[in-house]
């Protein structure tokens, strides 16, 4: 029975922006439609701007998108459907009505000019006019199977139905006969996708048995199967000579039929396209060789074949033919006009055009860097410097390829280089010696051309430190070596300023880059990235920390276009480039792994790279354009169901069942939500996310987790920190951090309470400055999980109580104002739900609250809490048994005394409390997230209500 709250006054509840999964992509035209639940977003294909949106279902989530050659669109979900035109959806307001059918509809395509046929779950066809919406017939082939795909294609100008059978296989049957076609039963599970080739010759199918299989159309036999997918396909594209896959484990790959050969070939293969689980739509188009996939993250991504296909194929081989046979290339440094290179016998080289050149040949360089040379770059400066064993330097001139300056007596008698790092940016060049003596000085020289230089001699750090990376910030040295550790000089002294060792978890620092004049980006290689910020006396603070859980991180940079972070390093036997921003793999190239020579640069102000790498003694030159990656087109959230989110001024914090927490800033001109951070330092489930002060956030997880997080903004980078983190009771604890609560507690001082899976109860006291944990206070329940907790103060003493809710729906409270070591008795013990109390919210009223909760009970309860004289009282003032169909998961507040309320029916209400503590609801309308979670607020009329999305609501 439908719950007679579930749609009032919908106006007044006012969708403002959606992101969730996406359940159905379609190109037609230059433009891609998208489904998001009952939403359809129109896309500009060339530029992915979107250019419409319309919610076209009420309540259905759409689930497969037709278009006919004119243009006319059809759009199915459920048991519903939207016939429109593609100037119809451009337009500001969608005029056209949904209409129903009575059963499941699996797809819907034009198959006449004004006739859509309807491909139900039970294998039947409706043919529909368009202009009456009258069924003119009902087709089947006489075996109505449970269908869970389906597809509707002309062959030779006929009508045919490609079914998608739960228990049967595929049946290819002919739409004006009825007659069967094909029985196609070489799958051992259901089919999740069926397509017929544009041509009519050939047709596709995947299953949940993790096998793509091509058949002739014409004989019905089985061609080839593709293996190679981790998980379930859930769809199926023809696109030029390739088939297209996707599915469950968030990658897309390429097949090729080769005639004669029983096995498809994945030639290409792209992972990680979508964040945690499932690809659910992809559509591909022949004319520009595009693919677009839709995943649970709520992300839509173009794919071009052209581009992803050249990845495989433009890797070049540098020919050795002006070498010896005896001779290789050992070392070499990448500029705008080639490579520069040293052989293992001391011949210094350029490469231009795959080709190499002689740069400089006599006997005396040669034996200076035989068996030994180091070569860096300075490309802003057109400078590639080589470095001898005993620190002689060849500077070149990378434009005339030629050596303009040496340099020589760099380090005392004796000495010898081990390494040599460089820093090249806009104002500042250098390159940094290092020898292996302890009590020798690095030595920094700094270009100001190819020729004009100065010299500076620095007191190395107290051993161990070895230099592996250098970066010049905010008129400071800043390096970087092995045990993550950190030296600051000022160039006009030669004592380090400042030394941190162990700044992070991890063993090398691969590389120091500007992103402002006062911030660096640090990698390590074990995958930690860092954000410091270096002061104008040389004092250096960590502002930043994540870890990239992708393999090895050698260097990154800030993309200052984008405003995204960009990470490269080295997973397996592949090199990849990432986009940490939006979580896209930009390249990725199979190399052989980390532990070869290589070298890697971006053109300025161009999005091309170059990729050097030595394979078995070969020099590889890998080129990749980057003009259409990673093609997102809209941005999305978790790839998992949100469990909390909270929202501060315009920082947005998201909590997800996939162990990360998400930072984003919401502009409330645009209602768009801007993905900054996703942090992966919990291991576990997210229960809770709360601001706890002005730049302090809290979440908590299961296994005991609790982290509070600091966040930091200059200019247009904001940064977040794990400072302190929770110690757990066990070494290996297994309990759950359920909710969370902290009140001010003196000066620069929190009172932290954290109830657990248990009934356990603990009080911190939290010092802001030391991020230091102290137990002030500790209890037990009962024996019941825990669910909410809330520090409350009461009277005109402001006396502070603890207050829990549980699930055995009682509320439970404590008088804490002293706090005492035991929490000793309750002051109040009430019931108010039938089970769990899953959601609260405070109100004040006089000198007391009004406490609205919400059930597992599906019930709404108001409480008045107020001290009398000395006592406590918790008294009921109104309970609504039916205020929603399902389990009431968030209670958020509203101006005034106005809350809004989500359930897992999916309804957001918004509730009016009066002075006597009735509410009555306002209005009430459905959202598309599903698993409805939480909710929360802005302080205005915004709110926000998150589970599998997240969508944005105005109440007015």
């Amino acid at each position: 029975m439908a719950n007679p709250i579930s749609s009032v006054a919908e106006a007044a509840i006012l969708p403002y922006a959606h992101y969730g999964p996406v359940t159905a992509v379609k190109f037609t035209g230059d433009y891609l439609l998208c489904g998001y639940g009952p939403i359809l977003k129109v896309f500009q294909g060339s530029s992915g701007v979107e250019v419409a949106s319309h919610q076209v279902f009420h309540r259905n989530k759409i689930h497969h998108i037709g278009v006919s050659p004119s243009d006319n669109v059809i759009i199915v979900g459920a048991r519903s459907y939207v016939v429109s035109t593609l100037t119809q959806l451009m337009q500001p307001k969608l005029t056209v009505a949904e209409k129903l059918a009575n059963e499941w509809i699996i797809c819907g395509e034009f198959v006449g000019e004004n006739q859509v046929a309807l491909l139900n779950s039970h294998n039947t066809v409706m043919t529909i006019n368009t202009n009456t919406y009258k069924v003119e017939s009902v087709r089947h082939c006489l075996e109505k199977s449970i269908l869970y795909s389906g597809s509707i294609a002309f062959v030779e100008n006929k009508p045919v139905v490609a079914a998608g059978t739960v228990m049967d296989g595929v049946i290819v049957w002919d739409l004006g006969s009825g007659a069967i076609i094909h029985r196609l039963q070489d799958h051992e599970g259901s089919i999740f996708g069926v397509q017929i080739s544009g041509d009519g010759t050939q047709i596709v199918s995947c299953s949940d048995d993790r096998s793509v299989k091509l058949y002739d159309y014409k004989s019905g036999t089985l061609k080839a199967s593709g293996w190679g997918h981790g998980s379930r396909i859930w769809g199926l594209r023809f696109c030029q000579d390739f088939i297209v896959s996707a599915g469950e484990d968030c990658s897309v790959r390429l097949w090729q039929y080769s005639e004669g050969n029983d096995e498809l070939q994945a030639v290409h293969v792209m992972e990680h396209v979508h964040s945690g689980k499932h690809i659910w739509a992809v559509d591909a188009v022949d004319h520009s060789a595009t693919i677009a996939t839709g995943g649970a993250d709520g992300k839509v991504r173009f794919h071009h074949i052209n581009e992803v296909m050249a990845t495989e194929f433009n890797t070049t081989e540098i020919s050795m033919e002006a070498l010896a046979e005896d001779d290789s290339i050992k070392e070499y440094a990448l500029a705008a006009q080639g490579m520069v290179a040293v052989t293992v016998k001391g011949h210094m080289l350029a490469v231009k055009h795959l080709q190499l050149i002689p740069i400089v040949d006599s006997d005396d360089w040669v034996s200076k860097l035989n068996n030994f040379a180091l070569v860096e770059s300075l490309e802003p400066l057109s400078v590639a410097v080589v470095c001898s064993r005993s620190g002689e330097l060849a500077v070149i001139d990378t434009v005339e390829m030629e050596v303009v300056k040496t340099i020589d007596n760099l380090l005392i008698p004796g000495d010898k280089v081990v390494n040599m790092v460089a820093y090249s940016d806009g104002n500042t060049h250098l390159v940094v010696l290092v020898s292996p003596n302890p009590h020798s000085d690095l030595v920094v020289v700094q270009f100001t051309s190819a020729t004009n230089y100065k010299v500076y001699k620095l007191q190395k750090p107290s051993s161990p430190f070895t230099v592996s990376a250098v970066a010049y910030i905010n008129n400071h040295l800043v390096v970087g070596g092995r045990q993550v550790s950190l030296a600051v000089y000022s160039l006009n002294e030669t004592a380090p300023k400042e030394v941190y060792r162990r700044v992070s978890a991890g063993d090398t620092i691969t590389s120091i880059s500007a992103i402002t004049p006062e911030l660096a980006l640090i990698t390590v290689r074990d995958g930690t990235y860092m954000v410091g910020s270096v002061s104008a006396d040389g004092q250096l603070s960590i502002i930043h920390q994540n870890k990239l859980a992708r393999g090895f991180i050698e260097g990154g940079y800030w993309d200052h276009e984008l405003n995204h972070l960009i990470l490269y390093g080295f997973k397996s036997s592949y090199f990849y480039i990432w986009d940490e921003t939006t979580h896209c793999e930009l390249m990725a190239h199979t190399c052989g792994g980390v532990h070869r020579k290589w070298r890697v640069r971006k053109e300025s102000g161009r999005k091309q790279w170059q990729f050097v790498y030595t394979n078995k003694s070969t020099v590889y030159q890998r080129q990749f354009t980057q003009e259409n990656q990673p093609g997102l087109v809209h941005q999305g959230t978790h790839g998992r169901e949100i469990r909390d989110i909270c929202w501060q001024n315009d920082v947005v914090v998201t909590a997800s069942e996939d162990a990360t927490v998400k930072f984003s800033t919401y502009d409330s001109q645009t209602h768009q939500l801007t993905e900054h951070w996703t942090m992966n330092n919990h291991v576990s489930g997210l229960q809770r996310c709360k601001f706890i002060g002005k730049d302090l956030v809290a979440s908590s997880a299961a296994n005991e987790e609790f982290i509070v997080w600091q966040l930091s903004r200059q200019g247009p980078v904001i940064t977040v920190k794990e400072v302190a983190r929770l110690p757990p009771s066990a070494d290996i604890p297994d309990l759950r951090i359920m909710d969370f609560a902290t009140v001010e507690y003196g000066d620069g001082q929190l009172l932290v309470a954290t109830v657990y899976s248990d009934s356990a109860i603990k009080v911190w006291r939290f010092d802001v400055a030391t991020t230091k944990f102290d137990l002030v206070c500790s209890g037990v329940y009962t024996t019941c999980c825990i669910l909410q907790v809330e520090f409350i103060r009461l009277g005109d003493a402001h006396k502070l109580h603890l207050m829990i809710g549980a699930t055995d729906g009682h509320v439970a409270v404590w008088d804490i104002n002293h706090l005492p070591k035991d929490l000793g008795a309750m002051v109040v013990k009430q019931q108010i739900h039938q089970n769990g109390i899953k959601a609260w919210h405070l109100i004040p009223h006089g000198s007391g609250y009004w406490l609205v909760t919400g059930g597992d009970d599906n019930a709404l309860a108001v409480s008045r809490l107020q001290l009398q004289q000395t006592q406590l009282q918790l008294e009921s003032a109104s309970f609504i048994a039916d205020a929603a169909s399902s389990t009431i998961t968030g209670i958020a507040g509203l101006q005034g005394h106005e809350v809004v309320v989500t359930s897992v029916d999916q309804i957001v209400r918004r509730w009016q409390l009066d002075g006597t503590g009735h509410l009555r609801c306002a209005s009430a309308r459905y959202t598309t997230v599903a698993d409805t979670g939480c909710c929360c607020s802005g302080g205005s009329g915004t709110v926000m209500v998150a589970g599998a999305g997240v969508s944005v609501f105005n109440c007015i």
